[in-house]
């Protein structure tokens, strides 16, 4: 049996209903937004750990001991600043590995 609500647990769940759609809408505007920062970069395998990257944002990117590259643990701090250098860094990668989403 259906249970019937009082009219304020009506409006209640009216207005968590209408929040929720306005918590989508702002997502669904950021992920539109040519200014939102990258949520994740990787390096695929292939690296030939020439450190264009490294040099291009060091805040993001680390060649040790000529190993292949690795994206810093607390980069994500860093994607919104330095957007740019991270885009740049994809696209100077001679082999191409680096990603982002």
């Amino acid at each position: 049996m259906e249970e019937k609500r009082s009219k304020p647990a009506l409006e209640e769940a009216l207005e968590e209903h209408h929040e929720l759609i306005q918590v989508e809408n702002n997502l669904a505007r950021l992920f539109m937004d040519d200014t939102c920062p990258a949520f994740k970069v990787w390096i695929e395998e292939g690296c030939i750990s020439c450190q264009v990257c490294q040099d291009i944002a060091p805040q993001v990117f680390r060649v040790e001991d000529g190993e292949d590259c690795v994206v810093l643990a607390d980069a994500a701090r860093h994607f919104g600043p330095l957007r740019e250098e991270i885009e740049q860094a994809v696209e100077d990668c001679p082999v191409e590995v680096i990603k982002i989403e």
